[in-house]
């Protein structure tokens, strides 16, 4: 057997990294797609005034998933120096953190099309993110 012909026991890093940046990258398309192509109007109530609208830029939530997307990869790297069931320990609080995260955009969201944009790039970041790490698990 060649040394080509072996294959690695562990997959290195960088796959897991990939993996977490195009997490942090799915609400980028749903935002080009949404904001500019078809002219939503990307908006959320902050606070407690029902007045105060914030817009939703690109760097708010590219900042948000990257921060929910490296914290959700250093847990199951943390998972898996304690425990030998790190997959499924993982997966069972990614997806409760998605249903956390998921009242947000109905509760916060400014408009109709805003909502729904925003629990699309939720599901978009969970639907890379969860199946992706965990195959490296």
């Amino acid at each position: 057997m060649t040394e080509s012909d072996r294959r690695p026991e562990r997959l290195a890093p960088w796959p897991q990294f990939s993996i977490v940046a195009m997490a942090a990258l799915v609400p980028l398309g749903i935002w080009i797609l949404a904001v500019p192509i078809l002219g939503v109007d990307l908006e959320a109530v902050s606070g407690e005034e029902a007045d105060a609208v914030q817009t939703i830029g690109p760097f708010l939530f590219l900042a948000t998933a990257s921060i929910a997307a490296l914290a959700g990869w250093a847990l199951l790297a943390v998972l898996k120096h304690f425990t030998s069931r790190a997959c499924t320990g993982w997966t069972i609080v990614a997806v409760a953190a998605l249903l956390a995260a998921m009242p947000g955009p109905f509760l916060g969201a400014s408009n109709a099309a805003a909502t729904a944009v925003l629990a699309l790039m939720h599901v978009g970041i969970a639907a890379v993110l969860i199946p992706g790490l965990r195959r490296t698990a």
